[in-house]
């Protein structure tokens, strides 16, 4: 056995061996759902993962499979012997029908797999998201060492170098997908195990199983066509975030394991994506807080404690990370949310049926006292959509950062959609208020026009006024599936380049789009920033090919425009290999 199928067997027996340890350790006296506590567990160890190489990093431990795999060893040796030396183990049950659910969603996204990639797992994004995630991961595992929002791609990387003896390099990309996949599994298990607990009759049983799909074939399938890796991962982390706040409060686990469970998802949302980090935190805060404060609790040391106990870490971690690799040089945060991207909008439309119920449920949570905090961070959210609404019409803030915060919403809101269909038979009339509610909203929004003035103000932010079937999520992510895939000649070329030249150690850049160099670089595992034509200007990155490069791959199509530039000057080198987008040819 070689020893990248060592370090693959080393890590998979540290993840077994760490989740089981995790799963059978006794955190409740009372008996739990054992399909809802699966993806708890994976959500646990990846945010585990994420502090152990944050750690790691941090004092120079190289990062990657063994390393963490031994970490995740340390941590089986904990639990285990506690399991055997207190003789005690988590007990479940497991429903027959959650069983036969979580089987459903494997299918689901399996015969989603099979539609969108094929069974040979073919690269089939609509932007260039995946590419940069793809390469962040490769970055992992070639520096050892994780910096800035490094939370999905470290699990990435963990997941491509574990399975990395199955493939070559060129090939990692497939990996990148079966992560991408599991994740997108992962959204809908852990949104399931958040509503799962209320759904105690059969008409809430199928309620649940209705509501999951539905909300499966929304952002978070939008989120894997696009392939904005890090929000599907987030959104997810925020389900995670109020499955472990409610359960605290609620008394339902040991307070050290629900504590230490919530730290560890406060840590990875910080590291995955911060732009949800502070509606977020602030969401759990006024939950705990106000839980606090009807116990008559609020002020004294031990919610002063438990508040550091959860935050402190999190926020100390986090910190470090995110400002000494993520902000810098020439980025700023004001800098960084100016930037558009692509990235579907749409203003309200997809939250107008959800909303009698998500009104009627946020309601009768909050008469009831009850905990939960889907509601705290439902309205933590939207506060920060308004402030990034505001400052954007200003100019200060770009319509790309405010309509990621869609993905954590259309969470929340289905959460509490299901919580207003489990009081539905209880209070009619708190359904027809909601839905009178609604009406005046939309009302409201056509009859002051303020739609189409924010579309006057800026139309980044209202794309698509009066046009709710053509831009419905569900509508957008069908049209997706069909959209074409990857260009197999662009994967020739490639292969081309890595089977053949970089053997010899050649230095083979591109010459091409933009938004294809970070998909080379990223397949054929080099780095040429210092050739990118679009920060140096043509006539710098040819002086650059002539005096560096051993090859050059060229695009040929309407899109290359370096190419039909230089036209003259590429044509004019021989060419060792080409194809209908392009050719390789040698410089030297």
């Amino acid at each position: 056995m070689d020893l990248s199928w060592t370090a693959s067997v080393v890590f998979f027996l540290g993840c077994i061996s760490a989740g089981g340890g995790f799963y059978f350790y006794e955190k409740s006296k009372i008996r739990q759902n054992g399909v809802v506590w699966l993806p708890v567990t994976a959500i646990a160890l990846m945010c585990f993962h994420t502090l152990v190489a944050g750690i790691f990093s941090f004092v120079h431990i190289p990062v990657g499979i063994i390393s963490i795999g031994i970490g995740d060893l340390a941590a089986a040796l904990f639990f285990w012997y506690r399991i055997i030396a207190d003789n005690k183990r988590q007990e479940y049950f497991y429903e027959k029908t959650d069983v036969l659910f979580a089987g459903i969603l494997l299918m689901i996204v399996a015969g989603f797999a099979v539609q969108r990639y094929g069974t040979d797992l073919q690269i089939h994004y609509q932007t260039t998201d995946p590419q940069n995630h793809l390469k962040y991961a490769m970055n992992i595992i070639n520096d050892r060492k994780v910096y800035g929002m490094y939370h999905a791609s470290l699990n990435n990387a963990l997941v491509i170098e574990m399975l990395s003896p199955l493939s070559e390099v060129n090939r990692y990309y497939r990996l990148f997908i079966i992560s991408d996949l599991a994740m997108f599994l992962l959204s809908g298990m852990m949104f399931f195990a958040v509503i799962a607990g209320y759904a105690r009759t059969k008409f809430l049983k199928a309620a649940a199983w209705a509501v999951t799909l539905v909300y499966m074939l929304g952002y978070p399938m939008n989120n894997i066509n696009l392939g904005s890796v890090y929000l599907g991962i987030g959104v997810t982390l925020v389900a995670y975030l109020i499955f472990m706040t409610d359960g605290f409060l609620r008394n339902e686990w040991d307070k050290r394991v629900g504590i230490a469970l919530i730290s560890l998802g406060c840590l990875g949302i910080f590291l995955c994506y911060v732009l949800f980090m502070p509606a977020v935190f602030v969401g759990i805060f006024v939950t705990i807080a106000r839980d606090r404060f009807m116990k008559r609790q609020l002020f004294g040391q031990d919610t002063v404690m438990l508040f550091l106990a959860i935050f402190l870490i999190p926020c100390a971690v986090g910190l470090f990370y995110i400002l000494t690799g993520t902000f810098g040089g020439d980025v700023s945060l004001g800098s960084a949310i100016n930037t558009e991207g692509f990235i579907y909008k749409d203003l309200y439309y997809n939250f107008i049926l959800l909303m009698p119920f998500s009104l009627y449920g946020t309601y009768k949570i909050l008469r009831n006292r009850a905990a939960d905090s889907a509601v705290f961070i439902a309205a933590t959210v939207l506060v920060s959509m308004l402030v990034l609404l505001l400052i954007g019409l200003g100019g200060v803030a770009s319509s790309y950062y405010y309509y990621k915060n869609y993905h954590p919403l259309w969470l929340v809101m289905w959460v509490l959609f299901f919580n207003g269909i489990r009081y539905l038979s209880k209070d009619v009339k708190g359904i027809l208020a909601s839905a009178a509610l609604t009406a005046l909203f939309v009302l409201g929004m056509k009859g002051f026009g303020i739609e189409e003035r924010i579309r006057e103000r800026n139309e980044r932010f209202a794309p698509a006024v009066d046009s709710a079937i053509d831009s419905n999520i569900f509508v957008f992510n069908y049209r997706s599936l069909r959209t074409s895939g990857y260009s197999a000649d662009k994967l020739a070329l490639y292969d081309y380049v890595y089977e053949n030249l970089l053997p010899e150690k050649y230095d083979v850049p591109m010459a091409g789009p933009w938004d294809d160099v970070h998909w080379y670089e990223a397949i054929t595992n080099q780095r040429h920033e210092h050739y990118y034509h679009w920060f140096t200007g043509g006539e710098e990155f040819l002086e650059k090919i002539r005096e560096k490069a051993d090859y050059v791959l060229v695009f040929t199509k309407s899109d290359s425009d370096i190419y039909f530039e230089f036209r003259e000057y590429f044509e004019s080198l021989e060419k060792v290999f080409s194809n209908g987008a392009g050719f390789v040819a040698r410089v030297k």
